[in-house]
């Protein structure tokens, strides 16, 4: 992560808004189940960065309401690959092909959802 330079709360959080996006911040809080102000600082690094954009949401003009970037979208499939090449890398360690299905269920109790891929999100809106 850090060859990209971003922190393991970011990864989180570029998750979180790739799947619920655009959203309110305190959608993003309460599904990361951090404090407001928490998520806000956490956001504003995203937004620092380019990763994150903040619109207008279109249900409540008083609030923003946060989107990946093209970049965050980037950053975001970069880190999806390293965490599958780490997946890889798990199940060759620890007992090759032959437990592979054992050790995916293992690996996936402890990682994020997979979010699905862009073209689907945007389907979903």
């Amino acid at each position: 992560m850090s060859d990209v330079g971003l922190r393991v709360r970011n990864f989180a959080s570029l998750s979180a808004i790739g799947q619920l996006g655009p959203c309110p911040q305190q959608q993003i809080a309460r599904y990361l189940a951090v404090t407001e102000p928490a998520a806000a600082q956490i956001v504003e690094e995203l937004v620092q960065a380019g990763l994150v954009a903040r619109g207008q949401d279109p249900v409540d003009r008083r609030r923003y309401a946060l989107e990946l970037t093209d970049l965050g979208w980037e950053r975001l499939a970069t880190l999806r690959d390293a965490v599958n090449n780490l997946q890889a890398d798990l199940v060759k360690t620890l007992g090759g092909p032959d437990n592979e299905e054992e050790i995916h269920t293992l690996i996936h109790k402890l990682l994020p959802p997979e979010i699905p891929e862009r073209s689907n999100i945007n389907e979903m809106q």
